[in-house]
């Protein structure tokens, strides 16, 4: 039987809609200190908490006896998730570096 975690799952949609406004800067013309404070200590949580999240759902995948085996499967598998995306957003990175100027101010 397969594990649930819901609430792991409801803090990743919310920190996947955090790391979407670290991207879209949502609030760029809000000029309240404590609305920026507040945001800012939110948006400081995002990244690793799905870090954190990541390690200890990978932890309690790869229990058991074959751990090492399960251990290497599971980061074959991510690495591969990992290239795949990295070559996806690459032509996007790229063409913004040269749309702003090649990143020289």
């Amino acid at each position: 039987m397969k594990k649930q975690y819901k609430g792991i799952d409801i803090f990743k949609l919310i920190f996947s809609i955090c790391v979407v406004a670290i991207h879209t800067r949502p609030l760029v013309n809000v000029t309240n200190t404590n609305i920026l404070k507040i945001y800012e200590m939110i948006m400081n949580l995002a990244v690793p908490f799905f870090f954190i999240t990541f390690g200890y759902l990978i932890s309690d995948k790869i229990r058991g006896k074959d751990s090492n085996r399960n251990l290497k499967i599971a980061l074959k598998k991510y690495l591969k998730l990992y290239a795949i995306w990295s070559l996806i957003y690459s032509p996007l990175t790229i063409y913004g570096i040269y749309k702003n100027g090649g990143g020289n101010d």
